[in-house]
């Protein structure tokens, strides 16, 4: 996981009907599918709406790629495009289909969220994003399971947005936040910060740009930065059945004991002959102690 890409917060003036909606009550939900095409528009409006007035609150829907859209209402605000960064300051938790940039954008805000993917692990390789992030950001308790979008009914997003509203969600999300915020370089935050910089009490976050740009112009030097890591991962090889387990014990630890075993023989001789130097009146013909000795050492070195 390499860190998520951002987008400055954009200059955007908000038209005038959607600032009076913001101002004029509690924060909404957002809940919006971004560029998923819904095949039954009309029958997902109602699941939503039935959820936001059961649950009485505020929602801001945004109408997306299948022009989702119902029937007007004081307490609902159907929206076109709008640029995410500034709009989730704005809203109280989200609902979505789980992209990772709308995952991201909303988890950098303190947002939690309830995720509802519209595909399956088993689909397109760019699609298995939703459910694996909907798993993450429960799992973190930034937001309930995910809903798979063809169990979507009245009382799931009901459950998943009043979980949303919780303390325990808010902090989850927040947490998640301050994490991400280490991520960024202090200087140019769109970046990821991979440097360390620090000289006397002065510590900077630097991405490989930002570092780039201060040592030409000779603001820093290279030699008070090191390698920043915002979160250290340790892998471990691990054997995941019988077969490579046993396998791999053998060729670790047989050569091991082949060794041991060989010293258990040789090692007692080499002190015998170290102790009893060979006698002249032996055989020249014949090996001495101390070449045998030597003969076992190389072929030990050898093995």
């Amino acid at each position: 996981m390499c860190g998520f890409l951002f987008h400055d917060t954009p200059t955007y003036s908000p038209p005038a009907k959607l600032e009076k909606f913001l101002q004029s009550g509690e924060p909404p939900v957002y809940i919006g599918f971004g560029s998923i095409v819904v095949s039954n528009p009309e029958e997902v409006i109602h699941t939503i709406m039935s959820a936001v007035a059961k649950l009485g609150v505020r929602a801001i829907i945004s109408k997306g790629w299948s022009k989702i859209s119902g029937p007007l209402s004081s307490h609902v605000y159907y929206i076109e495009d709008c640029p995410h960064e500034w709009l989730f300051q704005h809203v109280a938790a989200i609902v979505h289909h789980g992209g990772s940039g709308t995952t991201a954008c909303g988890l950098s805000n303190c947002r939690p969220r309830a995720i509802v993917p519209f595909f399956s692990k088993q689909v397109l390789f760019l699609t298995r994003s939703q459910p694996f992030w909907g798993n993450m950001v429960a799992r973190a308790g930034a937001g309930p399971r995910p809903i798979p979008y063809a169990s979507l009914n009245i009382e799931n997003p009901t459950t998943a947005i009043t979980y949303c509203f919780t303390a325990e969600a808010k902090a989850a999300a927040e947490a998640i936040s301050i994490k991400m915020d280490r991520m960024a370089c202090d200087l140019m935050r769109s970046q990821t910060a991979v440097l360390r910089f620090k000289k006397g009490k002065r510590i900077l976050k630097l991405s490989a740009p930002a570092a780039q740009i201060l040592i030409e112009h000779g603001k820093i030097e290279a030699k008070h930065m090191r390698c920043y890591e915002s979160n250290s991962v340790i892998i471990e090889n691990r054997r995941w059945n019988p077969v490579t387990g046993v396998f791999s014990a053998t060729i670790s630890t047989g050569p091991h004991m082949a060794q041991s075993t060989t010293k258990m023989f040789t090692k007692p001789y080499k002190e015998y002959a170290r102790a009893n130097p060979p006698n002249s009146s032996e055989s020249s013909n014949s090996p001495s102690q101390t070449d045998l000795a030597v003969q076992i050492n190389n072929s030990e070195n050898q093995n």
